[in-house]
């Protein structure tokens, strides 16, 4: 296959004697929902519920709100550190 835009590709025949599956109708409910999300998770979640649904309270992350949005990063100076603790974590590895 040497295509180099959309445009270009048969899906006609790319598609020909393939099964395809519909989507979940409730992404929540599959595994790969949830191991998706818990990639962003710290494990310190403030009022979230533990796998047994009990609330927890003792932790320090609080849940995000829509005050929330848009206000991880203030300044350029932050932008710099935020760039900087990126670029130290993916060396490290």
């Amino acid at each position: 296959m040497s295509e180099t835009c959309l445009a270009s590709l048969n899906f006609r025949q790319l598609t020909s004697g393939v099964d395809y599956y519909p989507s979940p109708s409730a992404w929540e409910d599959q595994v790969l929902y949830f191991l998706m999300l818990d990639r962003f998770s710290d494990n310190k979640e403030k009022d979230c519920k533990d796998v047994d649904s009990k609330t927890i309270s003792a932790a320090t992350t609080p849940i995000f709100t829509d005050i929330d949005n848009q206000n991880a990063i203030q300044t350029e100076t932050d932008t710099w550190r935020e760039k900087r603790s990126t670029v130290d974590k993916s060396l490290s590895k």
